[in-house]
């Protein structure tokens, strides 16, 4: 989640340079960055949530293992 940062610091220069009378083509990049931003804003706590089953899989794993041996 820590790399949407970057993207979105992108999105904010290239937004204020846009409104400062730049290029148009900038408009893409923003388009681009924000796209980006926000596929790692959901990747982050979506991995969290499959790491956390994973686990919990292995758990359940493991006591079957304790108890059968």
């Amino acid at each position: 989640m820590l790399l949407a940062a970057p993207y979105l610091l992108a999105v904010h220069f290239c937004t204020s340079a846009v409104a400062g009378g730049g290029p148009g083509w900038l408009n893409l990049i923003v388009l681009v960055a924000g796209y980006n931003a926000l596929k790692f804003v959901i990747a982050g706590p979506w991995s969290v949530v499959l790491l956390v089953r994973a686990r919990a899989e292995e758990m359940v794993a493991r006591r079957g293992a304790a108890h059968a041996a």
